[in-house]
């Protein structure tokens, strides 16, 4: 229909959304056409649409990269409405994109056929998730796929792992005993292996046994020993990570004992009083140097004392001391007696040996004059013949020995001198006494007290000298 400066049609049929088309005219008198107008085009657009999500070309997902910045490079989005986009790109340390450490580009005007965006300030060792959407200025697309990289820009020794199983001091009941320690970890997430070793000593000179590239397992990761260890030895142990590059340092060293039956405790040894010695007191203190127990369990002691056999007194489940024990009795012995006694340890579930019987005596010093005495021999052999022995007294100034009553002098309380002969020489004075006599009282030992007694006028005088009593 020809109108007067234009003509119009108006179509009838519905166009499509966001379509394009093409038209043109051309005139019609009835006899003859006219040629047709140019081609033309036109787009349906009665709504604005939204972009495409863009893609995420570079970085590849779960790539490394080697600085504290990255190119991220997208395929453009494609929008109906509209051929001008920007976009905007993100990234984070935390997959929700809700950190402190969120890292946001702005709006990033679109490339040619892709469009980059350069993210820097990261962090090193540090995994980051990237994601971009595009934006035609009225409506927003949604985000791409999510990218993440890890950010590693030189290899870093793992940390340390950490002992877990036998811990130091512990035992363990197997011959063929399972180590355990709690991984370790690695700032670049590479895959950790572990090394184990195994020494004889504390000095880690002994080894006994090692293996390396023992695969990492989560939360813990162990190694059997392959070879049978012995029992109730303590052994040495550590440990260390590996990511293929680097080391971590060793763990802390642990001793470990091999125990998987129980050793009864050794016998203990005898500190004091020393073999033979005479006691100046009914309530002595008895003294062990304490056990050895191969299992090296908490050990108790039991204590006997006797007289000419008889069980006289006795005490169980003393605790160990520390190096010694020792008990003090509470029940007084009698003066100038010889005594006998023994202890055992006990470990818990068995009994050690009993120690060798020791001797002591007892002497209780009276309120009395001290003498100077010697006597001889020095070195008295039970088994040896012989009559006599002697002893020389010596009295402090201001006394005579002619006030010696004689028959008042005894030896270790019993034993009375022989009344011939008596030499007197000055302030000393020598006297004998039957050799069968003396042994019989005196014990074997290597400084036996030898206690000899008597009266100077109305006061009591005593004196003390050391020798060797041997029993053949």
């Amino acid at each position: 229909m020809s109108g007067q400066a234009s003509t119009s049609w108006p179509l009838t049929e519905t166009l499509q959304e966001n379509g394009w088309y093409y038209w043109r005219a051309q005139a019609d008198d009835v006899l003859n056409a006219g040629p047709w107008s140019e081609s033309a085009h036109f787009l349906v657009n009665t709504a604005n649409d939204a972009p495409t999500a863009p893609v995420i070309v570079a970085p590849l997902d779960a790539a490394v990269v080697a600085a504290l910045a990255t190119e991220v490079v997208v395929a453009n989005s494609t929008d109906p409405d509209s051929s001008v986009l920007s976009y905007s790109f993100e990234a984070d340390t935390s997959a929700a994109f809700d950190s402190p450490n969120l890292i946001r580009s702005g709006s990033v005007v679109a490339g040619q056929e892709t469009t980059l965006w350069s993210a820097s300030g990261l962090l090193d060792n540090t995994r980051y998730f990237i994601r971009v959407k595009a934006s035609d200025g009225l409506a927003e697309s949604l985000w791409s796929a999510v990218v993440g990289i890890f950010v590693n820009t030189a290899n870093d020794p793992p940390t340390t792992p950490v002992l877990d199983n036998p811990s130091d001091g512990a035992g363990v009941n197997l011959l063929l005993p399972t180590l355990i320690v709690r991984n370790a970890t690695d700032l670049d997430g590479d895959a950790l292996t572990y090394t184990f070793e195994v020494y004889a000593d504390a000095a880690m000179t002994t080894l006994v046994a090692q293996a390396d590239m023992i695969p990492e397992i989560p939360t813990s990761t162990f190694w059997t020993l392959p070879l049978a260890l012995t029992e109730n030895q303590t052994y040495f142990w550590r440990s260390r990570a590996s990511d293929g590059s680097l080391f971590s340092d060793w763990t802390s060293i642990a001793a470990f004992m091999v125990n998987t039956a129980n050793d009864a405790p050794g016998a203990p040894q005898l500190v004091a009083p020393t073999e033979g010695r005479t006691v100046e007191t009914l309530t002595p203190t008895l003294e062990v140097a304490n056990a050895v127990d191969p299992d090296s369990d908490t050990l108790t002691y039991d204590f006997e004392v006797y007289n000419n056999g008889v069980l006289t007194a006795a005490l169980s489940g003393v605790p160990a001391g520390s190096g010694t024990t020792a008990i003090t009795l509470t029940h007084a012995l009698a003066d100038n007696s010889a005594y006998n006694w023994r202890a055992r340890a006990f470990d818990g579930s068995g009994y050690g040996p009993w120690m060798t019987m020791a001797t002591f005596s007892t002497h209780i010093l009276q309120d009395s004059l001290p003498v100077e005495i010697k006597f001889e021999p020095q070195s008295l052999n039970k088994g040896s013949q012989g009559n006599w022995v002697k002893v020389e007294i010596e009295l402090p100034p201001g006394y005579q020995t002619s006030d010696i009553d004689l028959a008042s002098i005894r030896l270790q309380g019993v034993v009375p001198i022989e009344p011939w002969p008596v030499i007197v020489q000055g302030k000393r004075v020598t006297v004998r006494f039957k050799r069968s006599d003396v042994i019989a009282v005196l014990p074997a030992g290597n400084d036996v007290p030898v206690h000899v007694t008597g009266k100077v006028g109305p006061v009591q005088f005593e004196g003390v000298d050391l020798i060797k009593v041997l029993e053949h």
